[in-house]
């Protein structure tokens, strides 16, 4: 009884390990069936999987990753068997996808494909040529296709799906161009209600399907944009005149008249609401080594890039219609104080050789391990003739050995006690034979990396001179805007270098001086100048861009509609870019309402 309970204990334990192996499993035979790309296998197990472990979300996701590369792998081998001419091996591997849980409706599509090629081609053809003569030549198109090349073995066959093609093409075109002259009537009716907007919107999705028609429209649409920017000149708003010399550009992109139209506004939009920056003057401190026209052009680039501006525009002399009037004193470059330090430099002065005391230490543990090795090794070699004796005498169980052998008579237990020792024995000498070989190993490599001889290394001090010098500039300007506010600009850059004599007797290289020569000292200053005066520009150039916002909401407060839409128009030609992005979309929908398209939205001119 008590064995037997002894033996459930061991058995049922082992059966639930087993069984939780086995239902561990499952997932890992399936990914290793998956990467093996056995897709259906992996399917079936992931499945299988599911039941064990309902709701799990990376089973889930397994399943439908399996189920969907079964399904393709089933359709390939249809789109195969088909080319091959094996159209039931087709259908059966669509079955097989349908059955994987392909989507029904692709699966319908991939059937009528084998269809068409599986049936007579001849009746194919005829039905093409009915649906042709029904005027359904988009139909006839598609089921000529799908014959592929067997549309060239009927007589016909090539002509009619030519022919198909063809129509299918004059009634796309028909399609677009009532579609296009539909768009036309309502940019006409968009222009009667004075929304060109649309207007604009509507010639541009016209004009590639009718251009014919749609260039009376066009004509018709600058007409009425150019006459808004003349009425917006006369009255004295020519921000206002500029955008819709813009949009009458849009309408008429090769249109002289509009051309000329915005370079009128441009002009009077510039008088009115701009502000030039200019250099009037220059006091050069450099001996005429830097070319004031230079710092001008560095001033006109950083500022452009500072606030890139139709309206705010860099001039590269001193003639502007809105002059920034300026001066700029470059203070001359000056060498600054030398600093002398002694130094010392190591030199190397001779190498003196002595024997390693380490090296016969090294070799004398080398020896020791190697007889060590040896000595294992004789040992191991007894234990093994014992061993070997033993296991050859226990080859005949039943035969009793003599009285002269050193066990004494033969006895089964003692013989297998003795031959279990002899086994131990054998093994602790065979480990023993490794451990010292891996101490001689480790005592060779020691010996390898201890050098004979040591190298002492006699070193000098060589004294020497470094000094450091250095170059530094200024400079400094004042400015005026159009607008009447001044500010203040300076710059400074100054640089250091080492400087050493060498000494070749003692390995001492020169080190010589690599600074800037005064021409190009000045040439850093001016540009940080023009930096920082471009900066400055720019913040004073922000505060009147954000004046016009103040003036635009005091005319709105007050009524005066045109002069709001003025000032916004304003604004947005004198802002650009990132440049008060919320208040330029705001000034974009106030214009859009008041002038019926939306500025931003021109090509080429809203975004800059």
């Amino acid at each position: 009884m008590r064995t037997a309970l002894k033996t459930a204990k061991v058995f049922f334990p082992t059966l639930l390990l087993a069984a939780c192996a086995s239902a561990a499993a499952w997932p890992t035979d399936a990914d290793r069936a998956f990467r093996n790309g056995d897709y259906e296998q992996a399917l079936a197990l992931y499945r299988e999987a599911q039941e064990r472990r309902p709701g799990d979300p990376m089973l889930v996701e397994k399943v439908a990753a399996s189920r969907d590369r079964a399904v393709e792998a089933r359709i390939y081998a249809a789109r195969a068997a088909v080319d091959r001419g094996d159209h039931a091996a087709a259908r059966a591997a669509l079955a097989a996808a349908r059955d994987l849980g392909a989507d029904p409706e692709a699966i319908a599509a991939e059937e009528a494909a084998v269809s068409a090629r599986e049936g007579n081609a001849g009746d194919v053809v005829s039905r093409a040529r009915s649906l042709l003569a029904a005027g359904r030549p988009e139909e006839a198109e598609r089921l000529l296709a799908s014959l592929g090349d067997g549309a060239r073995g009927v007589p016909g066959g090539p002509e009619l799906l030519a022919e198909a093609r063809e129509a299918s093409a004059r009634r796309s075109a028909s399609d677009r161009a009532a579609a296009a002259r539909a768009t036309l009537a309502e940019g006409r009716a968009a222009l009667e209600r004075g929304e060109f907007g649309a207007a604009l919107d509507a010639l541009s999705r016209a004009a590639p399907a009718l251009p014919g028609e749609a260039a009376a429209f066009r004509a018709a649409l600058g007409t009425a944009l150019r006459a808004r920017a003349l009425a917006h000149l006369d009255a004295g708003r020519p921000a206002s005149a500029l955008w819709f010399a813009r949009a009458a550009l849009s309408a008429e992109p090769a249109g002289a008249e509009a051309s000329a139209l915005r370079r009128r506004a441009e002009e009077a939009a510039a008088s009115a609401h701009g502000a030039s920056l200019a250099v009037t003057s220059i006091t050069d401190g450099t001996g005429g080594r830097f070319d004031p026209a230079t710092f001008r052009d560095r001033l006109a680039a950083a500022y452009g890039a500072s606030a890139a501006s139709p309206l705010t525009r860099v001039v590269s002399s001193g003639k502007a219609d809105a002059e920034l009037s300026g001066e700029v004193t470059f203070l001359d470059v000056a060498d600054l104080p030398v600093l002398r330090a002694e130094r010392v430099h190591e030199v190397l002065v001779r190498v003196e050789v002595e024997p390693n005391p380490d090296f016969p230490l090294s070799e004398m543990e080398l020896e020791d391990a190697r007889l060590e090795r040896r000595d294992a090794e004789s040992a191991y070699e007894a234990v093994k003739l014992e061993l070997d004796e033993l296991e050859r005498l226990g080859g005949s169980a039943r035969v009793r050995v003599s009285d002269s052998w050193r066990y004494g008579p033969y006895n089964e237990a003692a013989y297998y006690r003795l031959l279990g020792e002899a086994r131990r024995r054998e093994a602790e000498a065979r480990a023993y034979v490794d451990r010292c070989g891996r101490v001689e190993d480790a005592a060779r490599q020691r010996l390898a990396a201890t050098p004979r001889m040591n190298e002492r290394r006699i070193m000098g001090r060589v004294p020497y001179v470094e000094e450091t010098i250095g170059r530094a500039g200024a400079a400094r300007g004042t400015f005026r805007l159009s607008t009447g506010a001044s500010f203040a600009a300076e710059a400074q850059h100054q640089e250091t270098d080492r400087v050493v004599r060498g000494r070749p007797d003692a390995g001492l290289p020169d080190d010589p001086a690599a600074l800037p020569d005064p021409g190009r000292m000045a040439e850093i200053v001016l540009g940080k100048l023009a930096a920082a005066a471009a900066a400055r520009a720019a913040s004073l150039m922000a505060g009147e861009r954000r004046a016009l916002i103040e003036e635009a909401r005091a005319a709105e407060g007050s009524g005066d509609a045109a002069g709001a839409a003025e000032r916004w128009a304003a604004f947005l030609l004198a802002t650009g870019g990132a440049d008060l992005a919320l208040e330029r979309a705001n000034a974009a929908r106030i214009l859009a309402r008041a002038f019926g398209f939306d500025p931003l939205a021109l090509p080429g001119e809203g975004g800059r």
